[in-house]
């Protein structure tokens, strides 16, 4: 599959970890939408980065949603 390093699935996790978003992330890598998910097909190692980097960017956006409820003056 052209292009693919296996290094972009630690690269993808840590983008994951700060909140990126998957189109984010895939304009991070330089790829079109349609190779990132080529690879996801080819590569289960990539696949399973990318289903992390999703549950991680989650996480971070929750910790912010709640954070930003119970701190006053957030919305000033």
């Amino acid at each position: 599959m052209t292009g693919y390093l296996p290094k972009f699935c630690d690269e993808v996790i840590e983008l994951g970890r700060e909140g990126k978003s998957t189109t984010y992330i895939i304009g991070a890598l330089g790829v079109s939408r349609s190779m990132f998910y080529r690879w996801r097909e080819a590569f289960p190692e990539f696949n399973e980065a990318v289903e992390l980097a999703q549950l991680y960017s989650q996480q971070w956006w929750e910790d912010i949603g709640q954070t930003g409820m119970l701190t006053k003056g957030i919305d000033s």
